[in-house]
């Protein structure tokens, strides 16, 4: 007796229907088990990553909330990308530094946060957060830093030695400067974009002017003194610099380093010659030796390259080589 042709093909569909279940539950698992937190932390390469996650404010969020995206095709990509990344580990084939290939959209930090409020990290700053949205700025322009201190961006990972990442280490990294970015930056970006104040009050709610500078003409004569005893006093409103080490001594130049790294301190000084005075060609001689230090603060003793932000005058314009550096050791 010949078989059923409807019998056969219900045979075939449901074995044809177990193998899709199969396929599906064994891609489900596999998509549970390589977005995992755990699953992040197995890969040596990733323990930079990880190690700055547990110490960061976000290390109850799990890694997927940030990095995955969620739709219908994930689970398939998910298997692609992790036979194609554990190839790349096995043979270590991967680029150093590990870098995020697409940013964390918006549309992820709002799962948990808000635009409609004002946050003021630093007591008296005032963040509009829903006007910078506006015009464009996304989250990550300003908190890229928030769960790993850009430690790839500022090349901490490039050596390849993972194992050195501890606890301790990852705290030591994700310090104030590294998950935010600073005030020039601020700055620069309104600048460019031609939005947004540039003046310290337009963000800074609570200005208090120190007693130091309400003479304004003895302060841009003195203030050099003070921020040599006390720079990190001045770097409380005036940080335009990236410098390690707020130690700075007239002997060994950090002085000169530092200001001319400091895009506030620079951006006046190569235009402050108005403050000498019209007879100070020939008062600067009278200078003590001690005080001429100073000079090397803004005026290089040669003839600057033309593309270095100093002023156009320098020493040896007049002095015809007859300074160098020993002229100022002494």
């Amino acid at each position: 007796m010949a078989k059923s042709p409807t019998k056969a093909w219900q045979r075939l569909i449901l074995m044809f229907s177990l193998v899709l279940i199969l396929m599906i539950l064994g891609i489900s698992g596999i998509d549970r088990v390589t977005n995992s937190t755990q699953f992040c932390a197995s890969c040596h390469v990733m323990r930079p990553e990880v190690m700055t996650w547990q110490v960061s404010s976000h290390n109850k969020v799990p890694c997927v909330t940030c990095h995955v995206v969620s739709d219908f095709q994930h689970p398939l990509l998910a298997l692609v990308r992790m036979i194609f990344r554990t190839n790349l580990t096995r043979n270590k084939t991967y680029e150093l530094p590990v870098v995020i290939r697409t940013q964390v959209p918006d549309k992820i930090c709002l799962e948990c946060h808000s635009f409609q409020r004002t946050i003021t990290p630093q007591n008296d700053l005032n963040v509009p957060h829903a006007q910078h949205n506006g015009v464009g700025v996304q989250c990550m322009d300003c908190h890229q830093g928030t769960m790993h201190g850009r430690i790839a961006e500022r090349n901490r990972t490039i050596s390849g030695d993972f194992d050195q990442w501890t606890s301790q280490m990852a705290a030591a990294e994700m310090i104030p400067q590294n998950l935010r970015i600073g005030m020039k930056e601020c700055v620069a970006c309104h600048e460019e974009r031609k939005e947004g104040p540039v003046q310290c009050v337009g963000c800074h709610e609570k200005m208090e002017t120190p007693t130091s500078h309400t003479v304004q003409q003895s302060w841009i004569k003195d203030h050099g003194k003070e921020a040599v005893l006390n720079v990190e006093k001045c770097e409380e409103c005036h940080d335009y610099t990236n410098i390690e080490g707020k130690k700075l001594t007239e002997e060994d130049g950090e002085m000169a380093r530092y200001a001319r790294n400091n895009s506030f301190c620079n951006d006046c000084h190569v235009a402050s010659g108005a403050v000498h005075g019209d007879s100070w060609t020939y008062n600067h001689t009278k200078l003590p030796r001690d005080s001429a230090k100073g000079c090397v603060v803004c005026h290089d003793l040669n003839q600057p390259l033309p593309w270095e932000k100093r002023p156009k005058t320098f020493c040896n314009q007049c002095h015809q080589d007859n300074l160098g550096p020993a002229f100022f050791d002494r």
